[in-house]
């Protein structure tokens, strides 16, 4: 990596405070002579603006494969496709450098799905989740459907027209929202709309935004009232988001650890 790119890495994750051993960008990659093929280059911010090295996997990880972070440096997190799905790329007539290498290829949704993605190694932190769901040079009717476990937002759709420049959320991208405790996991789920004849994923971008906080469990940026009625909800049908301690399911202990977390505040 050139010294340029380096330094932009390291300015992006100076400038958000994050832990850049903890945020990454991954290109869901094809092979040489299909559009799209090789990765973003490290200056390409992307819809979330973390700018920084861009992980390339070539289709679904089903072995597993080892991220490096935004500064280019191993870690020790590791993603892992369960379910299968072909790759694809077509030249859409308005991409063209970095984000032509991102949207251009895709992992192919239309027949074998859905997948799920486990991240494992994760940092406990608050992350945003881009997820990159739009099929180049096809029909606005091809939807992706997105979801992630613990995550604030209901399983979010995805599609539409290439737009001429930069991204366009709900179109070209999604963006989940999820706390991550001491397991260190992170799911992520890959479908198409049963309506759509057909969806892509083409990359994503992890961002750890700063500290989790079980108390402000909606994420709304405060631990209010609101969060104790919105927790006492999620523990009684046993949602995953009320699984704080990541003790296998939703306990006793884990309302006397969001209360802990409710009355100390976040921030």
């Amino acid at each position: 990596m050139c010294c340029k790119s380096i330094l932009v890495a390291a300015v992006v994750c100076a400038s958000a405070r994050l832990a850049c051993g903890q945020s990454f960008n991954i290109d869901f990659d094809s092979i040489p002579f299909i559009p799209g093929y090789d990765a973003p280059s490290a200056t390409f911010a992307g819809a979330s603006g973390q700018a920084g090295y861009w992980n390339p996997l070539v289709g679904l990880p089903r072995f597993g494969a080892a991220l490096r972070d935004i500064g280019d440096q191993p870690t020790g997190v590791v993603i892992t496709a369960f379910g299968n799905a072909g790759i694809g790329g077509d030249n859409d007539p308005v991409t063209t450098g970095d984000r032509e290498r991102l949207i251009d290829d895709y992992v192919d949704l239309s027949i074998i799905r859905p997948v799920e993605l486990v991240l494992t190694g994760l940092a406990p932190g608050r992350y945003r989740v881009f997820v990159y769901a739009i099929c180049p040079a096809a029909p606005p009717e091809f939807i992706a459907a997105i979801g992630a476990v613990r995550s604030v937002d209901d399983t979010l759709f995805c599609g539409g027209v290439v737009p001429a420049a930069g991204f366009v959320q709900g179109v070209t991208h999604v963006v989940h929202r999820l706390d991550i405790f001491a397991r260190g996991e992170m799911r992520v789920l890959l479908d198409k709309d049963p309506q759509a004849e057909a969806a892509c994923v083409n990359g994503m971008q992890i961002v750890r935004i700063g500290p989790a906080c079980a108390g402000d469990i909606d994420q709304s940026g405060a631990a209010t009232a609101s969060d104790i009625f919105e927790y006492l909800n999620l523990w009684f049908v046993g949602d995953a988001r009320a699984d704080i301690n990541d003790a296998p399911g939703a306990d006793v202990s884990d309302v006397f650890e969001f209360l802990n977390s409710w009355f100390t505040g976040c921030g």
